[in-house]
């Protein structure tokens, strides 16, 4: 249900990370339906699925624009590189410019 959020410009990483944190939110509601209950934004279950991926597969790595340093556009690698490091979160760069010259063309 939340990969319905993702762009196609951000599948990938960011898709998977959907698919964790819809589970997460699935099992959440389910196991705390009658106990203490915790709301949690889409933004935050995105981070915590990318973030949990991350520490179990040390394969898993995020590639985009400003996902490192600014740490995403709404904030859902927040946290991620200072944890993971420069070579598993890594900005690449805005290409606005081609995007421009390859829609006018």
């Amino acid at each position: 249900m939340l990969a319905k959020f993702v762009t196609p410009a951000t599948t990938g990483c960011l898709a998977m990370a959907a698919q964790v944190a819809a589970r997460q939110v699935g099992q959440w509601s389910r196991g705390f339906a009658a106990a203490a209950t915790s709301e949690m934004t889409v933004r935050d279950a995105l981070n915590s699925a990318l973030d949990e991926e991350m520490a179990r597969d040390d394969k898993v790595f995020i590639l985009g624009e400003e996902v490192g340093e600014y740490q995403g556009a709404y904030k859902i690698t927040r946290g991620l590189l200072q944890k993971h490091g420069a070579e598993r979160v890594r900005d690449t760069p805005i290409t606005e410019v081609t995007s421009f010259h390859q829609h006018s063309a």
